[in-house]
């Protein structure tokens, strides 16, 4: 398994990524309140929500906090989840 703290300041928000194969991700929130856009589906998290997910679906996270975020991302090979290019 791999694991991955991202941290986002207030507004940013991370590349729209998707994976090479089908594989679940599990981000949970540790501080903060962030979206997490899976597809056309917007998600709503809180500290201590969390999100299970499929990563061949384009997703994106964003901080919709006045503070920083951070979310940890677990899954099992970040080596295949790559930035689609040119998303915004």
């Amino acid at each position: 398994m791999s694991l991955l703290v991202l941290e986002l300041k207030p507004g940013a928000r991370t590349a729209k990524r998707v994976s090479r194969q089908a594989m679940k991700e599990l981000g949970v929130v540790l501080s903060g309140r962030v979206e997490c856009h899976v597809g056309r589906i917007k998600h709503v998290l809180n500290q201590g929500e969390l999100l299970y997910f499929d990563l061949i679906t384009p997703h994106f996270w964003r901080n919709i906090g006045t503070a920083r975020a951070r979310v940890l991302l677990v899954n099992p090979n970040f080596t295949q989840v790559f930035d689609l290019i040119g998303s915004k």
